[in-house]
């Protein structure tokens, strides 16, 4: 996948996996609002080798997972999807780090 907008903010990572989403022309940690239907770009900053998972809360209370798979350190490039009006959590899930920092999305 890719991604635009330059570069995340890597000066503010302290370990475990670190999580942004591109809003409103930067890389933020939330929270953030989008209009139904609207898709933007995430970055995660994964700090050893191991699974990953991603996860959605909806505002229906339903939990989204998707499996990214095995995955070394690094940055893994993914998206968001307005897909339901309401907040969403967002977050990513390590088999050896455990989760990142969560991510609050509004959607109109």
């Amino acid at each position: 996948m890719s991604y635009y907008g330059g570069s995340p903010a890597y000066k503010r990572y302290y370990g475990g996996l670190q999580h942004w989403i591109y809003y409103c022309g930067s890389w933020s940690t939330g929270p953030a609002a989008f209009w139904l239907g609207q898709q933007t770009n995430t970055i995660v900053r994964n700090d050893q080798p191991q699974n990953i998972w991603y996860y959605d809360r909806y505002p229906n209370r339903y939990e989204q997972w998707w499996y990214g798979g095995y995955r070394y350190p690094g940055y893994i490039f993914g998206y968001f999807r307005a897909d339901m009006r309401g907040w969403h959590q967002i977050a990513v899930w390590g088999s050896r780090s455990g989760w990142s920092n969560p991510i609050w999305v509004y959607v109109w």
